[in-house]
């Protein structure tokens, strides 16, 4: 089947559907509590490679505390969430992929997404849609980064995201270690 270019406007609103729906998921909890900790204190000690927690983890603590759950703008962005679940099923059926970036830039450093947090809304919003997502290694970019994207599927489709990524993988090379092994 011939590859086709597809506007997805809806993952404008990613970042704030991602939030939300990451809010919804804490409700009846406290996240603080569980991290039995300060998670500003969590946050610093990640940068320095400190915590016991992983950064996700911690930015689900903070949003804890500044999403309100009880909003009508909360309530529009959990239907712009079930929307773009139902638009994607639709899109990607029972044999459909989308090829997407993993992130917006080549990878980064360890700890250089605490400071563009929102990075991460590439992969992350998948995560929250309940769609199977496979990872493609591509080589590596000219700054002697890997490279990469994602296959995304439709819900359950696992099977057809791996089988599209092993071929890829034999085209393109696959995984190639970003330096010599010492």
């Amino acid at each position: 089947m011939k590859p086709v270019k597809v506007n997805l406007e809806s993952f404008f609103h990613g970042a704030s559907i991602w939030i939300h729906s990451m809010a919804s998921v804490t409700e009846g909890e406290d996240f603080f509590e569980f991290l039995d900790s300060n998670v500003w204190l969590e946050l610093l000690k990640w940068g320095l490679g400190q915590s016991r927690h992983s950064l996700p983890t911690l930015w689900l603590a903070v949003l804890e505390k500044f999403v309100d759950t009880e909003t009508e703008e909360h309530t529009q962005f959990m239907k712009m969430a079930e929307d773009m679940r139902l638009e994607l099923q639709l899109l990607l059926g029972q044999d459909g992929v989308l090829v997407f970036p993993s992130h917006p830039t080549p990878a980064p450093y360890h700890t250089q997404p605490m400071f563009k947090p929102f990075n991460s809304v590439y992969t992350a919003l998948f995560n929250v849609l309940g769609n199977p997502v496979t990872q493609i290694p591509l080589g590596l970019g000219s700054g002697g980064v890997p490279l990469g994207v994602q296959v995304v599927g439709g819900k359950n489709m696992d099977r057809l995201t791996i089988a599209v990524s092993v071929e890829a993988e034999r085209l393109f090379g696959g995984w190639v270690p970003p330096s010599p092994s010492i």
